[in-house]
């Protein structure tokens, strides 16, 4: 039940994401359609009560949806040939019309849900933050590290263990090149010899950034193209996910300040 739940948690997110970067487009298809399809419900309506009321039939009206629902398969519709199939006219009408007023409930729902992820997206877009859900620990959250310190020109980690940097050979390649370009710091609050046990396989050049913190601060702080950037991990309702802040007009001060503190 419990990795049923993560799957379950799993696929929301990732429907979640794939209609954020949607929902431009689609609020815009949506709008167009609730547009048309209220056009059409307007000139059922009308058409319907001329009908009723035996007056004479808005041809222009009439034409629009009979284009498109060939109510009367017929050339040069007048308003002689409408009343000598009043019938059949009244029934489908009466159809189309019920029908369309029920596909613009239905599709402002969805452009009330499309409008939702909208929003997501665009709080995402000026905020400074940016939140991912881990599934997979010790998997999906260096991925996210190994993303940050790829092609970066400072990275500093305060951790504990640093025990997943030997479990995984892409971190450690690229943290090894940093060390070599002089350009890591490590801080942990464990054991310096501890540490440097677990990460026997490493490099020299690595196992030198090592240095003793006094904080129990978990996070990592990396310049990249010119741009600060924070990663720190939040775990909240049995639920984990890597936090990271990119550098802005919100942000910038802070992250200044943490540049300062960790060179």
């Amino acid at each position: 039940m419990k990795n049923f739940s993560k799957v379950l948690q799993f696929l929301w997110f990732k429907l979640n994401n794939f209609l954020g970067h949607l929902s431009a487009f689609l609020h815009i298809v949506m709008v167009l359609i609730v547009i048309f399809i209220s056009t059409q419900a307007i000139s059922f309506c009308i058409v319907y009560l001329q009908l009723l009321n035996k007056k004479e039939i808005s041809l222009l009206f009439f034409e629009y949806i009979n284009y498109i629902w060939g109510i009367l398969d017929l050339k040069n519709i007048t308003n002689e040939i409408i009343y000598s199939n009043i019938a059949s006219v009244k029934m489908r009408i009466e159809f189309l019309m019920n029908v369309s007023i029920a596909l613009i409930g239905l599709i402002l729902s969805l452009v009330t849900c499309i409008s939702y992820f909208k929003k997501n997206v665009d709080f995402s877009k000026k905020s400074c933050f940016r939140k991912k859900e881990i599934f997979k620990t010790g998997i999906d959250d260096v991925k996210i590290m190994c993303d940050y310190f790829e092609e970066a020109s400072y990275v500093s980690i305060y951790s504990y263990s640093f025990g997943w940097i030997a479990k995984n050979e892409k971190m450690k390649k690229i943290l090894t090149e940093l060390s070599k370009k002089n350009k890591l710091k490590l801080y942990t609050g464990d054991d310096i010899g501890a540490v440097k046990q677990r990460l026997q396989d490493c490099e020299p050049t690595l196992l030198n950034c090592l240095q003793k913190s006094q904080t129990s601060l978990r996070f990592s702080y990396i310049e990249r193209n010119n741009a600060k950037y924070l990663l720190y991990r939040q775990e909240e309702e049995n639920r984990i996910y890597v936090i990271s802040m990119h550098e802005n007009n919100e942000s910038h001060y802070l992250l200044q300040v943490i540049s300062q503190l960790v060179k």
